[in-house]
This record gives C-alpha cells, sequence and structure tokens, in this order.
C-alpha cells in the first residue's frame, strides 16, 4: 500500500493529497528508495531484532506490516491506534526484509474531533489497587462493574449515577506511584476518530517542594463521556474495558451487592450484614445461625461483598442467605439480637450452565453479581 512520489513534490501538496484521501495501490516487494505515501493502521513496535527499527509499524486492514515507522516531526504514540496516511521517505531496514518508513506528514483517515467529557471524581486515595501498571486506565461500560469497582475505589460513598443504558460511560485514569505531597493527575482532552476514543491525561506535582509520603500513592481522575463501542487509548496505550471478572479474586467467588434501610430507633453503627449458607430442606429457626461473612454497613447504607461458595458442586442442595441485624452487644453474630432480617437470594443451580450460574427462588440466573435489598425495622 505504498506509492512513491517524486521528491520534487512539495509538502503542501503532499499534505492535500493525504486529506483528501488519496487511495494507494498495492505494496511492491522490489522498489527504489524514495518519497512514498501509504494508508494503514499505527501500532507501536515491540518487535525484537533488527526490524526493530522503527518506533511504530504500519499496519494493513488484514494485520500485516506495511512499513516499520519513524518520525522526527510527528508523536507517533498520540496516533497509536488510529488509520493514517502518512507521507516520508522510504527504505530497506538493515537486514533487508522490511520497510522503514521517516514520517514527514501524517492525517488520520477519519479526523479527530473534540468530545465532551465531565469529571466526576478526583483525588489521591483509592481503596482500588492501581499498583500494576496495567490496571490503571480503563474504560467502565456497563452499571454493574461501575457499582463494584465504586464500591471498592470508595467503600463509605454512595455510586454515583451514571446513564450506562443509552448516554454515558466511565473513564478512569490513575497516575503511577507519587511520593511528592500534592501531586495530581486529571484527564485533559478526549477526542474520538471513527470508534477509536483517545484520552490525554496529565500528572502534575507542585513547583515547591513538598514533603515525601514513604507510602506511595495514586492520584486518578474519573470522568464520564458519551458512550462509545471502540478501543480506547491513553495516553498513546491501549486502555481495556473493565469487567466484573478483573475485580474478582477468584473465578469462584460471587458478588454480593446490597442496600439496607433503617427504620428511626436502628443505630447504623451498629448493623452488621453478611452471608450464609443451609442445606436447601435444613429448617432454620432465628435467631440462632450465624453468617459465615460478616461486615459492616458503610454510611451509605449499603455494602459489597466477595461470597465464596461453600462447595463447587452442583448436585449440593445448599441454600444462600443474606442477613441483616442490629449487632447491640457488638459480638459479631445475630444470636440474641431481637430485630433480624434474612432473604434466600440465591442457590447454585442444578444442572448450571458454567461454574458461576446461580438461580434464585425467583427463577432469574445471575453470573457474578447478586443485588439484594433489605430492610431493618424494630419487631418489639
Amino acid at each position: 500500500m505504498t506509492k512513491r512520489i517524486a521528491p520534487v513534490l512539495a509538502l503542501a501538496a503532499v499534505a492535500a493529497i493525504l486529506l483528501a484521501g488519496a487511495p494507494a495501490p498495492a505494496p511492491a516487494h522490489e522498489f527504489e528508495a524514495g518519497y512514498y505515501y501509504a494508508t494503514g493502521t499505527i501500532e507501536e513496535n515491540t518487535g525484537l531484532g533488527f526490524t526493530m527499527a522503527g518506533s511504530h509499524l504500519l499496519k494493513s486492514t488484514y494485520g500485516a506490516t506495511i512499513a516499520n515507522l519513524t518520525s522526527s516531526t510527528y508523536d507517533l504514540q498520540a496516533y497509536n491506534g488510529l488509520k493514517v496516511t502518512v507521507f516520508g521517505w522510504t527504505a530497506h531496514t538493515a537486514e533487508g526484509h522490511a520497510l522503514l518508513l521517516h514520517v514527514y506528514a501524517l492525517a488520520p483517515v477519519t479526523p479527530l474531533v473534540s468530545v465532551p467529557f465531565t469529571s466526576i471524581d478526583k483525588g489521591a486515595k483509592s481503596g482500588y489497587d492501581a499498583t500494576d501498571a496495567a490496571d490503571r486506565n480503563f474504560v467502565i461500560r456497563d452499571p454493574s462493574t461501575w457499582a463494584i469497582f465504586h464500591h471498592i475505589h470508595h467503600p463509605d460513598a454512595g455510586v454515583p449515577s451514571v446513564d450506562f443504558k443509552l448516554k454515558h460511560q466511565v473513564l478512569a485514569s490513575f497516575a503511577g506511584p507519587q511520593h511528592l505531597v500534592g501531586t495530581s493527575h486529571s484527564i485533559t482532552k478526549v477526542q474520538k476518530s471513527g470508534t477509536t476514543l483517545r484520552v490525554t491525561a496529565k500528572t502534575v506535582s507542585p513547583s515547591t517542594t513538598p514533603p515525601l509520603l514513604k507510602d506511595p500513592f495514586f492520584p486518578y481522575n474519573l470522568a464520564t463521556t458519551m458512550k462509545s463501542t471502540g478501543k480506547v487509548f491513553f495516553n498513546g496505550k491501549p486502555g481495556r474495558v473493565l469487567k466484573i471478572a478483573d475485580l474478582q479474586s477468584s473465578l469462584h467467588t460471587i458478588f454480593v451487592l446490597g442496600d439496607v434501610s433503617l427504620a428511626p430507633g436502628i443505630d447504623p453503627a451498629k448493623v452488621k450484614v453478611g452471608t450464609f449458607a443451609v442445606h436447601k430442606y435444613m429448617k432454620v429457626m432465628w435467631p440462632g445461625v450465624h453468617p459465615g461473612h460478616v461486615t459492616p454497613l458503610n454510611s451509605a447504607g449499603t455494602w459489597l461483598e466477595e461470597f465464596t461458595p461453600v462447595t463447587d458442586d452442583p448436585s449440593d442442595l445448599l441454600q444462600y442467605y443474606a442477613i441483616v441485624w442490629e449487632d447491640k452487644n457488638d459480638d459479631g453474630i445475630n444470636a440474641g439480637e431481637p430485630f433480624v432480617t434474612t432473604e434466600a437470594f440465591l442457590w447454585k443451580a442444578k444442572s448450571p450452565v458454567g461454574n458461576d450460574d446461580w438461580q434464585n427462588e425467583a427463577g432469574d440466573h445471575f453470573t457474578q453479581l447478586i443485588q439484594v435489598s433489605l430492610s431493618l425495622e424494630p419487631t418489639s
């Protein structure tokens, strides 16, 4: 997909050709070094050996490498993942099996346009673990993943409302480890080319010399923008679409996300919630059964628990419950407490579709996330 152009052709004329979307013929295996243009998608060059020449690659629609790219005129990383037309001087690489194109002019096939975005959370403290660089930049496109992520991110806060169904998605960007007090991280620009989003984020440290912290922190910025379906790049690096599975500690766990409404007179600080399992046909008298997982209710009246089933055998008939009670004596168990509410919320299906197939009494199926609502009211 290269075409030779006479060296005397002015760069302004070349730019006009690029912007006009001039088609390029199929590549020739034998050619003389010279000025060429080509159309393809830019990818970061992670190859080894002599073909590592050039910081990026130009790929065809079918994934074949058209040429290795280098440029002192353009930041090629800023166009990583975009389909572009490039012009420059092309010659063979050292071993002669690849082409190296020095880019002098470049234009996206679909122009980059600015996309509005709204920052919804910015700070330096998060319960989300951003230690691994691969986990620092991502997009969230569904409400379940957003709910779980935000409960991990800010365990004691309510989950902001985001219209995932029709309009929006969440962009999340975390800086690398920082030690200077006052360092911040911000999403500064969002652009779109076709279905691809390009997010620019910057980390800024104070101009003065602030105190140093021994333990690193990870400044972050969360923002909403219009929903998209394509790839998302953060500072030229591909970000991932965050899924519930990325937040699970193992494939055998399932998240239980619940909210509790309290009647007047019940102390929220004393309320405990949890989950437990009993044999489906066992008769249980309340109170007296202790949940296997116990956690306090957060200030937003919700809780998130990563629940581990007691068995992976689909033939076991187990009934699972959520439980909430006012733990007046602070012993962490519900025995002897007058106000207890439970709800049977799932059991493992007899013939599950997979290890994460669960079913409640209403016949609804769940895969990784169960949402329950409980209320706690005085009965005496």
